[in-house]
């Protein structure tokens, strides 16, 4: 069973979102443009410096370029990143075809130029992947966006590029992403690790002793970690925990309020339901006849 997925019965599971994850990414996306270049002759662009991002996704042919004067070369599949003040020049023989994405990431060092994602030395090499077919597929998704061109098209661009962002730095090597977006990290892997322990242990009454010899750290360290990434104790999370899972159970299945106390360790039905209307302020019964 992945990490996340909790099961709540004989033919239905649950993904749920990580413990405690809030939205870490720390600068606003927005798509510019993309270019679609299809040229039967030699395709040259002089060489220029970047402001923003540009990202090269090859169709067909050889892409032959530089990036800060070093050369690199692509074919079909290929993906190359330009980042905020590269200098970059094409020198592409013909025929070959290409998609060149433009986009923004604010808050930069001043209005006209993004903030670096990467770090600034970070080598052409790093920036070049030999075939990413899951970068080239949210641009073909753009393309189709774009065509489309309906009242939600704009947001949806904003969305995709986001998305591809993160994917773009999800195939960096990890050591030229910029501190800044990995500096959530340590909390989103205690996170997680509490959240398998939590799924793996959802029917037991887990005290703190338990829980801190399970996350390898003393009693003392888990409950800071839990107050300062989640503002209570580790206890009263697995609670917390438990009731999210209650009120699933309640609303998308048909399995008795009984059995569902029974299920998530609770000595008997009122003392589930106490705890249930404490953490969610309404009854189970209530939850469950609600539309």
């Amino acid at each position: 069973m992945a990490v996340g997925t909790v099961p709540l019965g004989d033919h239905l599971e649950e993904l749920v979102r990580p413990v405690g994850m809030s939205e870490v990414f720390p600068y606003h996306v927005a798509f510019s443009r993309l270019h679609i270049i299809h040229s039967k002759q030699l395709h040259h662009v002089r060489r220029h410096r970047h402001p923003h991002y540009e990202v090269m996704l090859i169709r067909r042919g050889k892409y032959l370029a530089t990036i800060n004067d070093q050369p690199i070369s692509l074919g079909p599949g290929g993906v190359a990143m330009l980042k905020p003040g590269d200098w970059h020049e094409d020198m592409c023989p013909a025929p070959v075809a290409f998609l060149g994405l433009m986009f923004f990431v604010r808050p930069g060092p001043d209005p006209n130029m993004s903030a670096n994602i990467f770090l600034p030395d970070t080598p052409p090499q790093a920036q070049v992947l030999a075939n990413d077919t899951a970068l080239h597929a949210i641009a073909n998704r753009m393309q189709s966006e774009n065509e489309r061109g309906d009242p939600f098209t704009g947001a949806l661009l904003d969305a995709l590029t986001l998305e591809f962002v993160c994917c773009m730095a999800r195939s960096v090597p990890r050591q030229w992403v910029h501190p800044r977006l990995l500096g959530n990290q340590p909390h989103l892997d205690f996170s997680k690790n509490l959240l398998g322990f939590f799924a793996n242990n959802i029917g037991a009454n887990l005290g703190l002793n338990q829980m801190a010899r399970a996350m390898a750290m003393s009693e003392r360290s888990l409950s800071a970690r839990c107050r300062t990434g989640f503002s209570c104790s580790p206890t009263r999370l697995f609670v917390r925990f438990k009731m999210e899972r209650a009120r699933t159970l309640l609303m998308q299945t048909d399995r008795p309020i009984k059995e569902i106390s029974r299920y998530l360790g609770f000595e008997n039905p009122y003392h589930f339901s106490t705890v249930y209307k404490r953490v969610h302020g309404i009854a189970p019964t209530r939850d469950r006849v609600s539309p």
